[in-house]
């Protein structure tokens, strides 16, 4: 027994020694590698789609409607990792601006913009999917042989729902739908956008 225990004792003489011998530096700790893909800083994004204006009376029933472009711009902060607040500018636009240019060829379709900004706040529910909502400003120009129209601005609130189909680092790809209102008193009309784009956002 004397012996076994003689043996293992020589065995670990290397090791003591190592571990006592001066001048050593223990290794530094590991750290973790940072996250990707965390929401953090200043958020912007962009969008191109397609959607509709639609033109309604004071009692709800819709007059026109409008197939259009839709353009959007958004800027704001990331306030946690998944809540953001921005100024969210968008515009649907129908026509191809020369309405008012050729009278000769007018057919009855004016040209068409119905622009919103708003102070929204936007909150990922999970990691890809995104709510927007809002409240600001709209207002809307008409162009039409002998008409140039360009409304009082009135309240306006927005909604979007998002997800992110593709994502890097720092950057996203989604698909979404938008939806803003207005009620302009002295048209006696109602504005509403409908649209959906693919956005590109950077944050």
């Amino acid at each position: 027994m004397l012996r076994a225990w003689s043996i293992v004792a020589i065995c670990a003489l290397p090791a003591i020694a190592a571990a006592q011998a001066p001048g050593q530096v223990p290794p530094a700790p590991s750290r973790a590698a940072p996250a990707t893909g965390v929401r953090t800083g200043w958020l912007l994004g962009v969008g191109l789609g397609g959607g509709s204006i639609t033109t309604r009376s004071p009692d709800g029933s819709a007059l026109d409607t409008y197939d259009g472009l839709a353009l959007q711009l958004r800027a704001g902060r990331m306030v946690t990792p998944r809540f953001a607040i921005v100024v969210d500018a968008w515009t649907l636009v129908h026509g191809d601006g020369r309405a008012a240019e050729q009278p000769s060829e007018y057919d009855g379709d004016p040209d068409l913009a119905h622009d919103v900004v708003a102070l929204a706040g936007q909150w990922w529910v999970t990691p890809r999917l995104w709510l927007l909502g809002g409240v600001g400003r709209a207002s809307y120009r008409v162009r039409a042989p002998g008409v140039a129209y360009d409304s009082d601005p009135a309240a306006a609130v927005e909604f979007a729902i998002g997800y992110e189909v593709a994502r890097a680092s720092r950057v996203a790809v989604d698909l979404q739908f938008r939806y803003a209102g207005a009620h302009y008193p002295a048209d006696d009309v109602d504005l509403e956008n409908a649209a959906l784009a693919v956005g590109l956002s950077w944050y």
